[in-house]
Parts: C-alpha cells; structure tokens; sequence
C-alpha cells in the first residue's frame, strides 16, 4: 500500500502543497484583471484608430463577439475591456490547463503516483506571462518543454530547480525570438511594452504616465500591467505565510541601487515597468526554488533585481529582461544557501572552541 506526502519534499513552507498552489491563484487575480481590462481596451483603442492594424483573428471572433453580445466596443467601457481582455486570454488558458493536466496525468500513470498538484498553477503563471495573439502551437509547445524539462524529469512540484513557468517563458523567447519584435509586443498592433518606449524615447518623451504604468495602464503580458497590483498580490502570499517578504524586498533593493547607477531610465521606473513587479511577486518566491536560508533569500532577491537592470540596460529593446535575470539567480541561489550555511557553521564551531577554552 502506497503513503504519500500531501506536500513537496522540497517546498520551503509549512503550509499543504495545494493551499499553496490556491493561495499563488488567488493573490494573482488583482494583476489578471487589470492586466486583461488594460490589454481589451487598447486593442480597442487600436480598433478605433485604424480596423486594418489589427491581427484577422482579434479582428474576426473576439470584436464580434463583443458585437454578439450586445456589448459595445467603446474603448472607454471597463466591460467592454474587460470582456476583450478574457475573450483574448481564453484560448491561450484553455490550451495551456490542457497541456498542463495531460504531462500530469502521463507521469502520474508512469510513475504510479497521484496527478501532480501544480499543473494548474503552472499554467495560470505561464499564461500571464504571455502577450496576447501568441500563436497557440508555440504557447503549447513552450509549456511543454517547461514541464517536461524544468518540473517532471525532476520529480514534480517540490522537487524542481526552476520554475517551470518560468523555463518554458525563457524557451518561448530564445526559440522564437521573431514573435517578439521590439515595438510590437500586442501582436497584430504597433504598440511597444512601456520598457521599450521608456528606454528608447526616455521618460519625458515616451508619453508614459508613471501613475499610469503603477496602477494598470503599462503595455504587457497578460498579468503584468500593473505593478500595483502585483504587489497587492505579493501582500496576500505574505499575510498566507507563502510569498518570502526577503526575497521581494531584496529584489527592489537591487532593481534601486544598481538603477542609481543608470541614468537614461531613472530608478523609480524601473519597478512599475515590465513585468519585474509580476516576477519578483510570484514567479522569485516560489517556494521550491527559493532559498532555504534567511540570508540566501536576501540574496537571491538582491541579485534579482540587480541583474534586471544589467539586462535591460545592456540591451534596452529587449522585452523580458526579467525572465533572464531571474533564471541567473534560480540557478546561483544554491550556492548562497551552501556559503550562507557553510559560514554558520564555521562560526559555531568558532563559539564552540572559544566556549571550550574558557572551561
């Protein structure tokens, strides 16, 4: 008879596995939903301004939808938006729940164990990171490589080294860089992330609200336009005794101090652009891969968030810089924990020969 664990050997919390997975749902649904009103009314907008701009399948199904529905395209309507925005989120969640559960249920049947519990968070995640119109071959295929290689060849949720979102992200972006041309990050529009505007056109220039870009109006994937909210959402995992509060605050601190060294994109930019607020928030405080030592998580965020700033400052058109940045530091956190350990205990053994002399 078989006895299994309700959590992850290797997730650093208290809490059961599928608490966790619930709680990382729920705090991201404030960035969700902004994000997706944020993305259906500038498609709206675009609409307005020029129908012929627009990708055949925005313009065919989802538009008419909205039309079918009785519900008006006015770019000024949160309905309408909102609507828009799920309408083109749908096809990417669905294709990725059901690439997502069938790698489950496969190793689970292989290995004789139950159905992994992090499939569905894992798609929720990947799916927020996408920018609207991917081509679902590529969303399925970028996922796939994610769980296969960076969570199931390793056991499954609590046994991994990276993210699996995270990996199959990066994959979509290295393997397919064309659909992520600079200056066109709503594919089908002629709209740049509000990273790429900000770093090419600088602040005063770019026509970018800072207001705006923390509370919801920035250009992005699917769940991060709005820094605020993902930091709602960071409070929540906080509160649940989930999210590691050293691992964001280490990141901002490094995104801060190493941002002061650049002066093209001031430093208060640089968290409410691009997706680092939605990184730093649920993807860095995944509680496998994040450090198991106080100091290691200081660390890893640290290195985060200073890695960010190289990255986007290093080559400014790129979109994600964040992604790449966060995998650096996944792969070196175990080193922090195994330098961050290795010295207490050399300075216990320290106290212990002191302690043993003065006897």
């Amino acid at each position: 008879m078989h006895t299994f664990a309700r959590s992850g050997p290797y997730i650093r919390t208290r809490r059961d596995t599928r608490f966790v997975m619930l709680a990382f749902i729920l705090a991201t649904l404030p960035a969700a939903g902004i994000g997706l009103w944020s993305i259906g009314r500038l498609v709206l907008l675009t609409q307005a301004a020029d129908p012929a701009e627009m990708l055949p399948a925005i313009d065919i199904w989802q538009l008419r939808a909205l039309d079918a529905l009785g519900i008006s395209g006015n770019s000024s309507s949160v309905i309408a938006g909102s609507l828009l925005g799920v309408l083109l989120l749908a096809p990417a969640l669905l294709a990725t729940l059901a690439v997502s559960r069938a790698w489950a249920e496969i190793f689970a049947r292989v290995r004789a164990r139950p159905v992994d519990p992090g499939w569905a968070l894992t798609a929720w995640l990947f799916v927020l990171l996408l920018p609207a119109g991917m081509p679902l071959h590529l969303v399925t295929l970028a996922l796939s490589f994610g769980l296969v290689f960076g969570c199931y060849v390793f056991g499954g949720t609590g046994r991994y080294l990276v993210n699996p979102a995270l990996l199959g992200s990066v994959f979509l972006l290295v393997a397919y860089p064309s659909q992520f041309v600079p200056g066109v990050w709503i594919l089908g529009t002629a709209h740049a992330t509000g990273w790429e505007t900000v770093a090419v056109l600088g602040p005063d220039q770019s026509g970018v609200a800072w207001i705006g870009a923390l509370f919801g109006t920035d250009i992005g994937a699917f769940g991060t336009s709005s820094a605020a909210a993902c930091g709602l959402g960071a409070l929540l995992l906080v509160v649940f005794g989930i999210g590691s509060w050293r691992i964001m605050l280490g990141a901002l601190g490094g995104v801060v101090l190493v941002g002061l060294m650049f002066t093209d994109v001031p430093w208060y930019w640089q968290p409410v652009l691009g997706s680092f607020a939605f990184v730093a928030a649920f993807i860095a405080t995944d509680p496998t891969t994040m450090a198991l030592t106080a100091t290691g998580r200081w660390l890893q965020g640290a290195l985060f968030g200073a890695l960010t700033i190289l990255l986007r400052m290093l080559n400014p058109e790129h979109p994600e810089g964040t992604l790449f940045a966060l995998l650096l530091a996944t792969l070196v956190t175990p080193a922090f924990d195994h330098l961050v350990t290795r010295r207490q205990i050399q300075l216990r053994q320290k106290l212990h020969a002191h302690d043993t002399i003065a006897t």
